[in-house]
């Protein structure tokens, strides 16, 4: 089946007063790198007529992702999936930069390519994937929950789908995708920032999802791991308002409540 048979019912549109990521379509297409995708806020902001903080791009590769029973884990960071940095190799040629230079956001364009899937994960027969990554079926995997709206991809052509997502994003709705692995801060922290600035409503199972994990985070070792993971301190900082890091004498039952607190505001619209 063609992929212009499996996106017939996602929205078909032209990309407008987004300079930046219209000079990446280009790029994308002048370069036959038709292998990178746009995911996620670029496209979901572009819809929504909303600047853009960045791009994110994921690779599609011609593998099915791993399944529910794969046991997934995550791999060391020495290990790493040839295909997908063969793409990166080509996109980086393209923007005129050095391959190592991609595991870091790249100026472009006024904006930011920042590419997703640089962590790699672990299946069954030892099988390694990239934790983001674009399958054979143009579904996006990730290996963690995200909301359905930041799952939202765009070709160089301009074509976007899921219409599933696309028609969430109409529709004020915030859902969780499931995932093989579980649910960190980080994710929890992104998913009440997009509900914030897109004013979504979330449904019942990623609250449940959010007040559970919140419950294992009161072992204030954990707390602190997560806290330190990625940009999980800016994003709770952003969420606070503040910019300062929460006091030492803060963790983790101050944090906790007032990311429940968040949580809650974000349930009833508040």
């Amino acid at each position: 089946m063609s992929m212009e048979r499996r996106v017939d019912q996602a929205e078909r549109r032209s990309v407008g007063g987004t300079s930046s990521l219209n000079a990446l379509l280009g790029l994308l297409r002048d370069s036959g790198l038709h292998s990178v995708v746009v995911v996620g806020g670029a496209v979901r902001d572009t819809l929504r007529s909303r600047p853009l903080r960045d791009i994110d791009i994921a690779v599609r590769l011609p593998c099915a992702p791993p399944q529910g029973n794969d046991d997934l884990r995550v791999a060391d960071a020495r290990v790493s999936v040839p295909e997908f940095w063969a793409v990166l190799r080509r996109l980086a040629a393209a923007l005129g930069c050095p391959p190592q230079a991609m595991v870091d956001p790249v100026p472009f364009a006024g904006s930011y390519i920042d590419v997703l899937g640089l962590t790699c994960v672990i299946g069954a027969g030892e099988r390694v994937f990239p934790d983001v990554f674009v399958d054979t079926e143009n579904r996006l995997f990730n290996a963690r929950p995200e909301l359905s709206v930041n799952q939202i991809m765009m070709n160089a052509n301009g074509t976007i789908w899921p219409g599933e997502a696309v028609s969430d994003l109409r529709n004020g709705v915030a859902k969780f995708k499931d995932a093989p692995l579980g649910i960190r801060l980080r994710q929890v922290l992104r998913a009440l920032r997009t509900c914030r600035d897109l004013d979504l409503r979330p449904t019942n199972r990623p609250l449940h999802i959010m007040y559970e994990h919140l419950l294992s985070l009161e072992d204030e070792r954990v707390l602190n791991e997560q806290l330190k993971e990625d940009d999980t301190l800016r994003l709770l900082q952003d969420l606070l308002g503040t910019s300062s890091d929460p006091p030492e004498d803060q963790l983790p039952v101050r944090i906790l409540y007032q990311i429940r607190r968040i949580i809650d505001q974000t349930r009833l619209g508040a």
